[in-house]
């Protein structure tokens, strides 16, 4: 009799082993948040006011998201290829100052609104 539970519960075991393990949950793809700047170097340099607002809200550069950004640092007549290319990359999220800058990728893409 021990025997029989003692068979039982490894079998018990071995069918809700695979069962357990494809319960965790899988590891999500980090966000991209794409950025047309005018002025502001890459990477971001951390006591930049938006990665310390974010921090705040629990969003973490590395973790859970990610800059992919291009400057026009004194290119201003290339923003539209800029923003073309910005926007070919196909992050989650445009972000984009000043407001020639956000006009650049709305003509580029139908999916951004101002906010």
């Amino acid at each position: 009799m021990k025997r029989r539970k003692l068979v039982a519960l490894f079998c018990g075991c071995a069918i809700a082993w695979p069962l357990a393990s494809s319960a965790q949950e899988p590891k999500q793809a980090l966000k991209r948040i794409g950025v047309l700047a005018a002025q502001v170097p890459y990477p971001l340099q951390p006591d930049n006011l938006i990665i310390r607002r974010l921090a705040e809200l629990d969003w973490v550069e590395g973790h859970n998201f990610n800059f992919e950004g291009v400057s026009a640092f004194g290119r201003f007549d290339q923003v539209p290829a800029l923003a073309r290319e910005l926007v070919s990359w196909r992050p989650d999220v445009f972000m984009a100052i000043p407001t020639q800058f956000i006009m650049a990728l709305k003509q580029e893409t139908t999916t951004v609104a101002e906010v």
